[in-house]
């Protein structure tokens, strides 16, 4: 279905978790705010470990792009590939419409959230 080839870490965690703090969704960069539930991902690949956030909106995209892609065709790409991964897949020819618009929604609200934060 696509060109993108992945391999499997050893170590593959996601958690749901509620922040105690903020924190920043590693797919969109959208702010996680305090109270927010979200997605919390460790793995270990190559001996590095790597831990990252996902909103649930991300995650919710990417899910089911890898639902779509079919069982066993492809593996779960971390929250910081998740967006190159279904935009490679889509011009491949695969259709993630609705997931290709959630991520891209996501991705001009933190970009908002940005220019907000920086405004006296």
């Amino acid at each position: 279905m696509c060109s993108l080839d992945m391999e499997k870490c050893p170590v593959w965690r996601e958690t749901p978790r509620v922040g105690r703090k903020p924190h920043q969704c590693d797919c969109c960069s959208r702010h996680i705010r305090k109270g927010e539930a979200h997605i919390e991902h460790a793995s270990a690949f190559g001996g590095r470990m790597q831990g990252e956030r996902l909103c649930f909106g991300c995650w919710w995209a990417r899910t089911s792009a890898v639902e779509q892609h079919g069982p066993g065709e492809q593996l779960t790409p971390s929250p910081s590939y998740a967006w190159e991964w279904l935009t490679t897949c889509a011009d491949d020819g695969a259709s993630y419409r609705q997931e290709l618009a959630i991520l891209k929604w996501n991705r001009r609200r933190a970009a908002s959230e940005r220019r907000e934060s920086v405004a006296p």
